[in-house]
């Protein structure tokens, strides 16, 4: 388990069709971004990739990668921040191009 505060975690919304930025408010946030928790652990943060996870109710495209799976966000910021699967369903987790697939639970990513 490791925190997404250690992971440069960061609230994002939307600027464009496919770009965003970070956000201080989570109210407004169409998504987060952190770094990859298996390639921070193998190879460091500056070998990392990015992970995003995109709100059920944001305006992230649904053409924006990774495609698939919405989340509805839960929590105050990225250190309370729980993702659960829209629609709800126990077999889906965040899945990233080096293979590690995970949750986030309580500003953690497990």
């Amino acid at each position: 388990m490791t925190a997404l505060t250690d992971l440069n975690a960061a609230l994002v919304v939307m600027t464009g069709a496919y770009s965003f930025a970070p956000t201080s408010s989570f109210a407004a946030a169409d998504g987060v971004t952190f770094l990859c928790p298996r390639c921070v652990a193998l190879f460091g943060a500056s070998a990392s990739h990015s992970v995003a996870a995109w709100s059920s109710t944001g305006a992230a495209p649904a053409g924006l990668a990774p495609p698939g799976t919405r989340w509805r966000m839960y929590g105050t910021g990225v250190a309370d921040l729980t993702l659960v699967a829209d629609p709800p369903r126990d077999d889906v987790f965040l899945r990233s191009a080096c293979t590690w697939q995970g949750q986030v639970v309580n500003g953690s990513a497990l």
